[in-house]
């Protein structure tokens, strides 16, 4: 399974749980596509720090929209519904536990603090209705074990109004480990919980704040329920696309059948994916890689995006 703590706290660290100290690598963090499947933004790290780019779908015009400063740097970008604006996170170079939600306009401009600081915010996103913004928060930094790095714990989902500020909490499941959140609809939740052999993908209710149901595909392709992370639902498809070690998985939602779409064994893992909004296809990153990867959901016309860092422009 892929290191999740690199996946969110990427930007800073190179190995297990999160460090002080920042990788001299070049590194391509989380992505999103807008509604009109036009542009892609993303979050790239080099040298000076993580800061949020944006480009064509065909990988032409990139550009940086928000700079990384001297102490802070910036990463895990999504779109508005109607691609208006863009959340991501702030967070200080020296200090990971010190995270702000940050909204602005899609050109990276009047951007404005969400939250005050001070926290471990690993994720966000737009709800569809778009004057509300979800996040996952954790409530703890510690390790469990006197060998173990210290990780972010205790997670729970939170919204924010946009409007007026008002911060709720959504959930009350104080989860070891909480990622890569997606919506279904204004109700429900998508996530993958990591909890060793009790892990895996779950659905989460707002009428349930407390619980999960496990989603586990009727043929259990992998024989591990805990293998599976990363769900992301296509209202287009009505289709689950997931992800287990080195393989893209798309679900059909009324069968449950999952069906292998993309296979990577030998290489590295598939870190994220995202569905287009108009077409049926997937865009996905396989880990440690500058290149993008578009494929169709039956399986054909799989092309790639070139996302080398020489290509970016200010």
């Amino acid at each position: 399974m892929k290191n999740i703590i690199i996946t969110y706290f990427i930007l800073i660290s190179v190995t297990n749980g999160c460090r002080s100290t920042e990788t001299k690598q070049n590194i391509m963090g989380n992505f999103d596509i807008s509604m009109n499947d036009e542009h892609v933004v993303f979050s790239y790290y080099q040298q000076k720090g993580s800061s949020i780019y944006s480009m064509d779908i065909s990988g032409n015009n990139k550009k940086t929209i928000v700079a990384s400063t001297e102490t802070m740097s910036y990463f895990n970008p999504k779109y508005s519904r109607d691609d208006s604006k863009i959340v991501f996170i702030e967070y200080e170079k020296k200090n990971a536990t010190n995270c702000t939600l940050c909204i602005a306009n899609a050109d990276g401009s009047e951007i404005r603090r969400l939250t005050k600081g001070n926290e471990i915010i690993t994720e966000a996103i737009f709800s569809s209705n778009d004057s509300l913004i979800i996040f996952c928060k954790a409530n703890e930094y510690d390790k469990y074990s006197p060998l173990g790095h210290k990780q972010a714990h205790n997670f729970d989902i939170y919204s924010v109004n946009i409007l007026n500020g008002d911060i709720k909490k959504i959930s009350n499941l104080n989860s070891y480990g909480m990622y890569q959140i997606s919506e279904i609809d204004s109700s429900n939740y998508l996530m993958h919980v990591y909890a060793g052999p009790d892990g895996g993908m779950f659905l989460f209710s707002k009428d349930d704040p407390g619980n999960l149901k496990r989603i586990v595909p009727a043929n259990n392709p992998r024989g591990d329920a805990s293998m599976y992370d990363s769900p992301l639902y296509s209202p287009k498809s009505d289709i689950l696309a997931f992800i287990a070690p080195y393989e893209l998985y798309i679900m059909d939602m009324k069968s449950k059948m999952a069906r292998l779409l993309y296979d990577n064994k030998g290489h590295s893992h598939i870190e994220y994916i995202c569905f287009y909004n108009t077409k049926g296809k997937i865009l996905f990153l396989k880990k440690g890689d500058t290149k993008l990867h578009s494929i169709n959901v039956d399986g054909t016309e799989l092309n790639t995006i070139d996302m080398s860092p020489n290509s970016f422009k200010n």
